[in-house]
């Protein structure tokens, strides 16, 4: 039983790892909780809101910052370590240890060894295994216990702790500011359950913003036991835009694209969308559950709520096919062809840019040429027409379209012009059809009759219902009798006809919940005179002067005299 101890040893150390503590300081002193003191208090208010177009309101909550010293401690922390043996030295030390204690017991190396020298050996034995045992191998990594310890204190740090509080005033001030403009002087606003509120949709004027910029900015200052807190908000997270339609009639389309098959309706002044994109020629608009585009020269562009959407006010009126209007329909006719007629028709319609689309100028043109070829018994085949005419190339083209369709029995020519027109330093030109913007071209009106009164006939009427768009202030007509003189100075049988002054717009026969003719003032009177079997020009001019002013003061509370030059007392069939 001698070796009893040794092998109970060994077998404890076969059977596996042990496990032991430590305590490590840390790199870093750390903070006591316990031991600090208060140095100060501030009031503040801090911003607790999100602002968006569905709840433009900016909140702030009124907060305490308590700001305290506290010590700092070192810190040790407990870790647990587990141990493997190291099986080499386990195996070195049994086997020194076994040969000491052999020793010890035998007269290997001392003879007949004394009881002292035996208790020696085994006492060195046991160092020798205890030495082999204690020499283990770490197995994976100190584990925490969670206990720590904090030491001495090596310094101070101090940490602001931010809390909710009763405001230390009842109110604040508030100051808008829109880009570098003032909207609102500081004003007083009363905190309502410890929170201060800015709602926007009571504070802004939307009409005071301009909708078409929409980079713009809303600074908020908010003064606060005399802090001042700044907010600069895009306002295009606080309000939505949206269009409103300027012009008596704009067609509505599913494309951005300027063509008659692309209309899903027309809108009436003063109709309201929702802009969902904003566009250099067209906007981009919801109508519906549907996008659709609108030309930028016919609406504005407003900022408003977003539940502005739900009040929105959507005028349509319905694209009713030509010969369903009064004027259209029941058309007299002279049951023959005269020879001697011939009919040149000319109309821009379609423009984007400056200038809103002459919505119904085709439809002006077609009515016209109905007139003309039943009533006043132009042959088809003598008609020529030119549409949206965008460059002086096309313009010469289609004057030479008409020169071809002339003979020698055409002693009559009958025109009808429909455009806007600019009268600048003396010179006019009809607006290019397309991008108003950017196109150069200029379509001379000048050359134009110049053109039309060296044509070999006797007889010309000019219907100008042309749009004076850039309006002038002038005290006579002079530029537009010297522009009809052209003409009406080489022809004795001449005559030319304005829609309108120089200072005047030609106006659509069309009113928001009211008269939809679809067709301009000038034009629907001229067929209504056709259509009563005026042809001689003087009743004709009579028609007109009387019905045309009189109808544009009372739709639109706005002037509109017709001006006709040259010979009026032409008979437009014998």
């Amino acid at each position: 039983m001698r070796y009893k101890w040794l092998i109970i040893l060994i077998l404890a150390t076969l059977l596996g790892a042990c496990s032991s503590t430590k305590w490590v300081v840390l790199d870093e002193p750390e903070v006591d909780q316990s031991d600090y003191k208060l140095l100060r208090t501030d009031y503040l208010l801090q911003r607790t809101s999100t602002v968006t177009t569905d709840a433009p309101v900016l909140v702030y909550s009124a907060k305490t910052a308590n700001t305290y010293e506290y010590a700092k401690r070192l810190r040790t922390d407990r870790y647990i370590q587990r141990y493997r043996p190291r099986w080499g030295y386990v195996l070195l030390g049994t086997l020194t240890a076994g040969l000491i204690t052999y020793s010890a017991h035998s007269e290997l190396f001392i003879e007949s060894p004394s009881t002292a020298e035996q208790n020696a050996l085994t006492i060195t034995a046991a160092a020798v295994m205890g030495v082999s045992l204690l020499n283990m191998k770490p197995l994976g990594e100190p584990r925490p216990t969670g206990e720590s310890r904090l030491l001495r204190k090596v310094g101070t740090t101090n940490i602001t702790d931010t809390l909710s509080a009763v405001p230390a005033t009842p109110s604040a001030d508030i100051r808008l500011r829109y880009n570098d403009q003032l909207l609102l002087d500081w004003s007083e606003r009363t905190f309502v359950d410890d929170k201060l509120y800015v709602n926007f949709v009571e504070e802004l004027n939307p009409n005071l913003l301009n909708g078409d910029d929409g980079d713009a900015i809303i600074t908020v200052d908010t003064r606060y036991i005399n802090q001042v807190y700044t907010e600069r908000l895009p306002l295009a997270s606080i309000f939505d835009r949206f269009i409103e339609v300027i012009s008596s009639v704009t067609p509505l389309r599913n494309t951005a694209e300027n063509f008659n098959g692309n209309i899903l309706t027309d809108l009436a002044q003063g109709s309201q969308l929702k802009l969902l994109e904003a566009g250099e020629r067209w906007h981009k608009v919801q109508y519906g559950l549907t996008e659709a585009y609108i030309s930028v020269t016919d609406v504005r562009l407003s900022w408003r709520p977003s539940q502005f959407a739900s009040q929105l006010s959507i005028i349509t009126v319905p694209n009713i096919p030509f010969g369903n209007v009064d004027i259209e329909r029941n058309i007299p006719e002279l049951g023959r062809f005269r020879a001697q007629a011939s009919a040149f028709l000319l109309t821009n319609q379609n423009y984007t840019g400056r200038y809103e689309e002459r919505t119904y100028a085709q439809r002006d043109a077609r009515l016209m040429e109905e007139y003309m070829t039943n009533t006043l018994g132009v042959n088809p085949s003598k008609v020529s027409r030119a549409n949206n005419i965008s460059s002086n190339r096309q313009l010469v083209l289609a004057f030479n379209q008409l020169v071809s369709k002339l003979d020698a029995n055409t002693t009559q020519l009958l025109v009808f012009l429909s455009g806007y027109t600019e009268f600048d330093d003396g010179e006019w030109n009809l607006v290019a059809a397309g991008d108003s913007i950017r196109s150069d071209s200029k379509l001379s009106l000048k050359n134009l009759f110049e053109g039309i009164a060296q044509l070999p006939v006797d007889e010309i009427i000019v219907f100008a219902d042309l749009d004076m768009a850039n309006t002038v202030r002038v005290d006579d007509n002079t530029a537009q009798e010297e522009l009809a003189g052209i003409i009406t100075n080489r022809k004795t049988q001449s005559a030319v006809i304005f829609a309108s002054n120089l200072d005047q717009r030609s106006y659509l026969y069309s009113v928001p919940n009211g008269e939809q003719k679809r067709h301009s003032v000038f034009t629907y009177f001229l067929a209504e005179s056709f259509k009563q079997g005026k042809t001689d020009l003087e009743a004709i001019i009579e028609h007109l002067e009387r019905n045309v002013t009189f109808t544009s003061r009372r739709l639109f509370d706005l002037p509109q005299d017709i001006n006709a030059f040259g010979n009026t007392t032409i008979q437009l069939v014998d």
